[in-house]
């Protein structure tokens, strides 16, 4: 494959995504990606473009950010913005194969910063998964109460003896 075709057909979408114009951007991250079906890096630009459950169909194969991502990550081991978008689309402590290893979104996140030690993307999330890491498990609250509480006298009333003597 031409490495021609891998950085000119997504350079105006960076250009549109510069300057704001999200739809534009993603219109041509995906004429990328079909275009040419081996460029990652078209597809790690595609799905950062796809926002929230949005799927996109790449010659015939519907796909979300996540699926981009994986594609990208596949395609293109050493493209450091695929892992932090695999990371930031696994949830909680899920995990996704890619090329044969299992990653979790830690192991997402410290592949980026392998291929990239300055990528602020993935010092940032790692640092996010720290502090939950470090958070209590769950909500707690602290109660204070008196060292002795006053015993609590309780007399019967008249009309508790009138009830408990009637016919019910």
């Amino acid at each position: 494959r031409s490495r021609i075709t891998c950085y000119v057909f997504p350079f105006p979408g960076a250009v549109y995504a510069a300057a704001g114009s999200d739809m534009a951007a993603r219109q041509c991250f995906h004429h990328a990606a079909e275009l040419d079906p081996l460029n990652g890096y078209a597809f790690a630009l595609l799905a950062y473009e796809l926002p929230g459950t949005d799927c996109v169909e790449v010659n015939g194969v519907s796909m979300n950010a996540l699926q981009c991502y994986l594609k990208a990550a596949e395609l293109e081991p050493e493209c450091a913005s695929a892992f932090v978008g695999l990371g930031k689309e696994l949830i909680g402590s899920n995990s996704i194969d890619v090329n044969g290893v299992s990653m979790t979104q830690r192991d997402c996140y410290q592949r980026a910063l392998k291929i990239n030690p300055n990528s602020t993307d993935a010092q940032t999330e790692l640092q996010r998964l720290d502090q939950a890491d470090a958070a209590p498990a769950g909500p707690t609250a602290t109660v204070a109460l008196p060292a002795t509480t006053p015993p609590v006298q309780q007399t019967p009333s008249p009309q508790t003896n009138s009830v408990a003597s009637s016919n019910y």
